[in-house]
């Protein structure tokens, strides 16, 4: 401890200082006692913590879990996550953060039920999830957390008779976001925040920025046929986003209107439960019927996992170019055979 002398008089005077991990900081108070009892303080709580005899707060683990994945934390459903839980969350210890006080604070923001399975609880397993890794991050604590169950239709994969039935059931809006996800196997984040400047070369491929990537690294992505015909028909239209590519009644796409209007069609079209994650399933699908390899596959759907990032990183967009047309394929033969049956 040590004050700092006075240049005027020469003597030491105001407030203390005081060592802490090594670091001299200012204890905010000229009298001795105070300042060391602080001292003691914070070195016996800096100690215990970094013992795991203290369990940290959720802004103080969250602030180590940024700092412990700085790419990840960057990205744009992280920072939503961040945004969400830092002040229902501000103050509590890690092992007060229970199952019951996580659902509640879900359950209000998305509406969802632990019971029924309902398209919002796919988005908000992800919130749920978030909250045990960051606890898993900063403390020994092991949270057992509840998910909610998948809706049904999720992860199924629609043959090419029911995508034309399903589509004559829809708008002109839903019918290119829908396709253009079919035909591209981009994630529902992805395709309703699509964006103009990430067309390149005449619409030809497209890059996705990290911040809306889930695994935070751009995204490059080959547009076959099927896909370019979408972005046209896109620019042709009369109400243009200046940002957004895709529009519903010239209005931005959101997860909640894009499920009603899906759940609309495929009520009307007739076929079994489908949600839009299954346009994913079902171009990966399509792909593997057609002898795609699971390493291409997985590249071209950008799956999240670290090793398949590293593995497939020596692909370039225009070598996956020739398997992403497979799904153009697939649709025209689909055309020809419904016009030979005619």
């Amino acid at each position: 401890m040590y004050q700092r002398r006075n240049p005027k008089t020469g003597k030491r005077d105001g407030n203390w200082y005081i060592s802490l991990a090594g670091d001299r900081i200012t204890s905010g108070t000229e009298d001795k006692a105070k300042a060391r009892a602080l001292e003691h303080k914070l070195n016996a709580e800096a100690w215990d913590r970094s013992h795991g005899l203290v369990v940290p707060k959720w802004e103080e683990a969250v602030a180590d879990w940024i700092q412990q994945n700085p790419v990840v934390a960057g990205s744009y459903n992280a920072k939503k996550m961040i945004a969400f839980w830092l002040e229902p969350l501000m103050g509590w210890k890690l092992s007060d953060i229970t199952s019951k006080v996580v659902h509640k604070l879900v359950t209000e923001r998305f509406r969802v039920d632990l019971l029924q399975p309902v398209p919002a609880n796919s988005t908000a397993n992800g919130y749920v999830a978030f909250v045990g890794r960051v606890i898993r991050s900063g403390s020994n604590l092991s949270p057992k957390l509840t998910y909610y169950p998948k809706p049904a239709g999720r992860d199924r994969w629609l043959p090419v008779e029911e995508w034309r039935t399903l589509a004559a059931a829809m708008n002109s809006d839903l019918v290119d976001i829908c396709l253009f996800a079919l035909s591209t196997g981009l994630r529902e984040a992805n395709n309703m925040e699509f964006r103009w400047p990430w067309l390149k070369d005449n619409d030809t491929w497209a890059l996705i920025p990290p911040e809306f990537t889930k695994t935070a690294k751009p995204y490059g992505v080959p547009l076959n046929k099927t896909a370019q015909a979408v972005v046209r028909r896109r620019r042709a239209v009369a109400v243009r986003h200046p940002e957004l590519v895709f529009l519903n009644a010239g209005k931005p796409w959101y997860a909640v209107s894009l499920c009603r209007a899906l759940k609309r069609a495929v009520q009307a079209s007739g076929i079994p439960e489908f949600t839009f994650h299954g346009f994913r399933h079902t171009f990966a699908s399509w792909l593997a019927q057609k002898g795609v390899s699971h390493s291409i596959r997985a590249r071209l759907g950008c799956w999240a996992t670290a090793t398949m990032a590293d593995h497939y990183s020596h692909f370039d967009v225009e070598s996956l170019r020739q398997f992403s047309e497979v799904i153009d394929g697939i649709l025209a033969s689909n055309d020809s055979h419904q016009k030979a049956s005619a």
